[in-house]
């Protein structure tokens, strides 16, 4: 049976100001370019966009799941081992979607990263003997330490 994943892209509780834009033909663009800031807007090392404590508590959450995996010889983790971080990893991502509050321009930049975490996580359950989503794990990671302030990150 095949699964049909839905990615929400929701907004994550942007941050208002004189200057948002507001109404559905912003929400329509902001959306619709998302996977176009992440690729162009990457910021210089002392540029790097702040993080807000839901998204470094999430990622936070990502990365233990992701050390989960690795901890152990591949042969030695079972099934349901795998089956438990990328549940961990599905409710940090939904935990990041539902609080955290970023600006347009970060926000953008973060969603294909939240939408790979999600693919990954669905990949690890679905076939929780292939253990090749990690690397997608970790290179979501480590772009998200390219984009976002968060000490808890390695920095670029």
């Amino acid at each position: 049976m095949k699964m049909l994943l839905i990615i929400p892209l929701i907004y994550c509780a942007a941050s208002t100001g004189a200057s948002a834009q507001t109404g559905p033909d912003h929400a329509h663009d902001h959306h619709a370019t998302a996977s176009q800031h992440a690729h162009s807007a990457t910021p210089a090392a002392a540029d790097r966009w702040q993080s807000d404590q839901p998204l470094r508590l999430g990622m936070a959450r990502v990365r233990a799941a992701s050390e989960a995996l690795a901890a152990q010889p591949p042969q030695a983790i079972d099934a349901e081992q795998v089956r438990t971080v990328a549940k961990d990893i599905r409710a940090a991502v939904d935990t990041i979607f539902a609080e955290c509050k970023l600006a347009p321009e970060p926000d953008a930049a973060l969603h294909p990263l939240l939408a790979a975490l999600i693919g990954a996580s669905h990949a690890l359950d679905a076939d929780p003997n292939n253990l090749q989503p990690k690397q997608r794990l970790d290179s979501v990671l480590e772009r998200y330490s390219e984009l976002f302030v968060d000490e808890g990150s390695a920095t670029p």
